[in-house]
């Protein structure tokens, strides 16, 4: 699944296994299939990712948002020193 990270400075795009974050109706693992939504992200929690490779990153956010698609998701976040 194709991981797109948007921040005012930067934009990645990514391959990777899952997703997980913390939205205000609770907490959600993303794999490449899912139902498509749009969702807020709780401030100040983490966007956590594993790339195919298997290796897992996160980014803390200060706010943002997730457009997810069944092939593609796209984070347009602020980003918080980690």
């Amino acid at each position: 699944m194709k991981l797109i990270i948007s921040t005012p400075s930067s934009y990645r795009e990514l391959s990777v296994a899952w997703l997980e974050f913390n939205a205000p109706t609770g907490n959600y693992v993303i794999q490449q299939g899912h139902a498509p939504m749009i969702m807020t992200l709780v401030p100040n929690q983490k966007l956590i990712f594993r790339l195919k490779s298997g290796k897992e990153e996160s980014i803390l956010i200060r706010q943002g948002m997730v457009t997810i698609g069944r092939e593609e998701t796209t984070a347009i976040i602020t980003e918080q020193e980690a």
